[in-house]
């Protein structure tokens, strides 16, 4: 289970961690509009249509009369004896009977089996996975970059030359947010400017992205700037 707000590079790792496997990707994505448990095997059903699984579709298909739990059961079935990992992205939005049936299915993985949920919060739903000794848990402080990675960064993705002093205090600034240390970078690069501004030292995490993105919509022409300012603060009346 990986668990962590938007920039943490959550979709990012699950994409490493499938580059990493010999044995077929099911991905799927939940949409904000709430997933049941009638609707959960279908949206495997279709991620493992478009990996070329055909079979494996069709398969699920004939067992639909078994209900949710028998589609599922059919998918593991059709498996057994090898590897699969099973990658359900904003797994927040299961309804509660979807995510018994997630629970479930993580129960019966066989040896060479991977379920791995994603979310920007760990639903009650599936804690009694906490309680697996299977299962592994990683939340923001893992997803956290650190300061050689913020270093890494900087050097081999934006060409800075970033000493470990400066990247350690921009860790430090943001946290390690992918996010907020990317668009640091990013904005150091096109304004050949530092890192972070001499003002930035003390700040808190809100206000040095909040320092960022002032610093990004200076660079912005108008009338540009002003209608992108325009779009971040609606008018509430």
């Amino acid at each position: 289970m990986i668990v962590g707000g938007g920039g943490y590079g959550k979709s990012a790792l699950a994409a490493e961690a499938a580059e990493f496997t010999d044995a077929p990707v099911i991905v799927t994505a939940l949409e904000s509009a709430g997933v049941s448990a009638a609707l959960l095997p279908h949206r495997l059903r279709s991620a493992a249509a478009r990996v070329g699984l055909s079979d494996l579709a069709a398969l699920m298909d004939r067992a639909a009369p078994a209900g949710p739990a028998g589609v599922l059961d059919a998918l593991l079935e059709a498996l057994a004896g090898g590897g699969v990992m099973i990658v359900v992205d904003e797994v927040q939005h299961a309804e509660p009977e979807a995510l018994a049936l997630l629970t479930r299915l993580a129960g019966q993985l066989g040896a060479d089996q991977r379920l791995l949920l994603i979310g920007r919060e760990a639903p009650s739903g599936i804690a009694a996975l906490r309680r697996n000794s299977a299962a592994v848990w990683l939340g923001t402080a893992d997803l956290a970059m650190t300061t050689p990675e913020v270093a890494a960064l900087c050097r081999q993705g934006f060409g800075l030359p970033v000493q470990e002093a400066e990247a350690e205090r921009l860790r430090a600034a943001t946290g390690g947010w992918t996010a907020a240390v990317v668009l640091a970078a990013s904005q150091a690069r096109s304004a050949d400017q530092p890192l972070l501004a001499d003002s930035a030292r003390g700040a808190s995490e809100a206000q040095v992205l909040a320092g960022l993105v002032e610093q990004m919509l200076r660079g912005i022409p108008e009338p540009a700037r002003t209608a992108v300012i325009t779009w971040r603060s609606p008018p509430t009346g």
